[in-house]
């Protein structure tokens, strides 16, 4: 199972190119049909429309867009669970505050994916032992 981190979905959907291993992981991922994304990026998304406006004159609005991208590209969505929601209280420590990535590192961690990701503070996470992750 591969998890897309928001930043990767962003990505994706501008057409900006990721690293050849991210690429590699991406097509097989994709042609196992175990590619994923978190429920939670689509909120965050939502987010960043919303309050930044950072989306929005790049993509538009993700309600127009993330449907779209989840056919194009085979994407799976993992439901924030139980399971999950709870494991991202209790990450072991330290990592940090945000709640976006604390239920992406809970989702790779509960479901046993590699998440796929260029956020720094993630990827040392990976490094410490604590998530498998993938730089993009």
């Amino acid at each position: 199972m591969l998890l897309l981190d928001t930043s990767v979905l962003i990505a994706m959907a501008l057409d900006q190119p990721v690293r050849p291993a991210a690429r590699a992981a991406i097509i097989a991922a994709a042609g196992e049909a175990n590619l994923w994304m978190s429920a939670i990026s689509a909120w965050e998304l939502g987010v960043i429309a919303i309050r930044t406006g950072r989306t929005g004159p790049m993509m538009g609005d993700p309600r127009a867009y993330l449907p779209e991208l989840i056919r194009r590209t085979g994407l799976k969505v993992a439901p924030i669970d139980l399971e999950i929601a709870l494991a991202s209280n209790w990450l072991p420590e330290p990592f940090h505050t945000d709640p976006a990535d604390r239920m992406l590192v809970a989702t790779a961690r509960v479901r046993d994916a590699q998440l796929l990701t260029s956020d720094r503070k993630i990827l040392a996470y990976a490094d410490a032992g604590h998530v498998r992750a993938l730089a993009a």
